[in-house]
């Protein structure tokens, strides 16, 4: 529903202000090479804020685009994104997680 939506990506947004801040104080590791791997992430956050404020009445949005056609748009696109996010991943594991693995084994 688009009030939700918007509320969840406004708690999201709060939180990355945090969450940089530690990540450049740690540096546990490299936030670029994070963000090269999470683009698709906020891009689909977006997204989904825009088709959900254009999406059907019956569940918050403008009427725009109607129901049924909203939801298959948005799983067209979470697809699209799936793959993305599938695409650009992190193929090798983060050394932090790996010197955490290291101290339990």
């Amino acid at each position: 529903m688009w009030p939700t939506t918007i509320q969840v990506i406004f708690v999201i947004a709060l939180g990355l202000p945090v969450y940089i801040y530690y990540e450049l104080k740690y540096q546990k590791s490299g936030l670029h090479e994070q963000l090269q791997h999470a683009w698709w992430i906020i891009v689909y956050l977006v997204g989904m804020s825009l088709m959900s404020y254009c999406g059907s009445s019956g569940f918050g949005g403008q009427d725009w685009i109607k129901y049924p056609w909203d939801f298959v748009l948005i799983i067209v696109v979470s697809l699209l994104f799936y793959y993305w996010g599938i695409h650009t991943s992190k193929n090798k594991p983060d050394p932090a997680a790996v010197k955490i693995n290291q101290k339990t084994q």
